[in-house]
This record gives structure tokens, C-alpha cells and sequence, in this order.
């Protein structure tokens, strides 16, 4: 007859939800447990199934999943090159950490190898199927060119990101003459 499955969830499914069965016979209904967008947890549901057995009309079977799990890092870009930014100047740019992990992501610690570039926090929790974004900045305080690695401690893997920047030099505005003294012989010039 039917089958019925307990309300809010769509992490159950079967595969048909009725069906005849003549005296004496059975039928096997596969049920498929889906974890695809759930977090860490325990879900529960029922499914009863309805007859017309004038004994017995229904039964209910209870359907516990656990969902268990790792967070997962993925970075927007394994690669920041910032160009020429000017000497005492700053540059800066932004990658997007996202946890497509069913567990919070846990990075403890974001560093540079090169003093030159830094990250806008140290640390961060991402929750499972969030994103944050991370904020670099390239400050040269000399000529040249720098290359350095942006190590991201986490939970999942540990991630790297290769940085890349050249301190150029700034322009320097040079106005001459510094005084103007303009003499006005008519009024109307």
C-alpha cells in the first residue's frame, strides 16, 4: 500500500513509495540515506507504512542517520601577484576561503614568510558550506622584487599561497617655480 515518510527531510528517500502485494508475498523497498548539504549531527524521521491488513493497518519503522564528517578548505587562488606597488606604499588584494566540509573549519593561524605581506586576521572558524574572505596586503618598504608564501594552518590541510609583488619607486611631483607673482597692469587683463 503506501509508505510514508516523517516531515522535514530531505535526506530520506526510498525507492517506491507503494505498491500491491498479493497474500503470502513480499516486496524489498531500498531506503537511501543522503548526506549532501547536512551538517554534523543526528537526523531522525519515521516511515509508516499504511495497509489494508485489518489487523495490523500500520507500521512504523524509526530512521536515525549520523552524519559525521571533516571540514574541507578550498581557496579562491593558489596565486596573488600584487604588480609594482610603490616603495612605503601598500597594495592589497582578497582570497575567499570556503569550508565545503560538513565540521566548522578551524584555521589557527595564518602567517607569511615574508614581512612584507600580511594577513588581515590570524585566525578564522568557517562554518560548513560558508565562506569568508581574507584580506592581503603588500607593503614594499624598499626596492625590488618579493616572493614569499602565504601558509594557512587548518584543521583539514594545511594550504599555501604563493605571493608575488615589486617595490618600485614613487613619482615625486617637482613644481617650478614654487611662487607665482603675476603684476596686473590693467584691470581687465
Amino acid at each position: 500500500d503506501d509508505i510514508v515518510i516523517g516531515t522535514d527531510n530531505n535526506w530520506l528517500s526510498l525507492s517506491q513509495n507503494n505498491d500491491t502485494l498479493t497474500a503470502g508475498n513480499q516486496q524489498q523497498v531500498d531506503v537511501k540515506f543522503n548526506a549532501m548539504n547536512l551538517l554534523l549531527g543526528t537526523y531522525n524521521t519515521e516511515l509508516i507504512i499504511n495497509s489494508n491488513d485489518p489487523v495490523n493497518s500500520s507500521d512504523t519503522i524509526v530512521c536515525t542517520f549520523n552524519v559525521q564528517g571533516n571540514p574541507e578548505i578550498s581557496i579562491s587562488s593558489s596565486n596573488i601577484d600584487f604588480g609594482d606597488v610603490f616603495k612605503n606604499g601598500f597594495g592589497t588584494d582578497t582570497l575567499v576561503i570556503t569550508n565545503f566540509g560538513c565540521d566548522t573549519l578551524k584555521i589557527s593561524n595564518i602567517v607569511s614568510s615574508v614581512t612584507e605581506f600580511t594577513a588581515g586576521t590570524s585566525s578564522l572558524n568557517i562554518s560548513p558550506g560558508d565562506s569568508q574572505e581574507l584580506l592581503i596586503t603588500f607593503a614594499p618598504t624598499s626596492l625590488g622584487s618579493f616572493n614569499g608564501l602565504l601558509t594557512i594552518s587548518n584543521n583539514d590541510a594545511d594550504s599555501i599561497v604563493n605571493l608575488t609583488g615589486t617595490g618600485v619607486v614613487a613619482p615625486v611631483l617637482f613644481v617650478s617655480p614654487s611662487v607665482l607673482n603675476p603684476i596686473v597692469t590693467e584691470c581687465y587683463d
